[in-house]
């Protein structure tokens, strides 16, 4: 039988922006704070001038310890959505006292693929998917 609850069980999270009000700094080959940047035209505007809808965005404003275990991948060599993304997630839901993993991915840039990244995702699931 199907759980009655639709309520998320847990989050796998490789490489994704989390805070876009910090994602513009670290260096990238995106200019992610531009007006034309995708995160700006998601939130249709320049990020850094629209702040609260910047905030809104970011996953980041929605940490809890309601929030259910979370694994976070993320290539050190990412240039596309910087590492510190993944960084600032994981430190903010162990604030919270979240369960928390976070696997930097040496040598990895935006995306990554093989036994090294899928067996860690096994071993999250078998352990938290009841």
């Amino acid at each position: 039988m199907w759980p009655s609850s639709s309520r998320v069980q847990a989050v796998i999270d490789w490489f994704g922006p989390t805070d876009l009000l910090q994602i513009g700094g670290p260096p990238s080959d995106i200019p992610h704070n531009a007006p034309d940047s995708p995160e700006s035209k998601l939130i249709g505007g320049a990020l850094l001038e629209n702040k609260d809808k910047a905030a809104k965005a970011s996953p980041i404003t929605y940490v809890s310890k309601a929030a259910p275990p979370f694994l976070i991948m993320h290539g050190d060599q990412d240039r596309t959505v910087p590492f510190n993304q993944s960084e600032l997630l994981y430190g903010a839901l162990k604030k919270a006292g979240v369960d928390a993993t976070f696997i930097p991915m040496k040598g990895a840039g935006h995306g990554f693929g093989g036994p090294q990244a899928i067996e860690p995702v096994r071993a999250f699931l078998k352990r938290i998917v009841k």
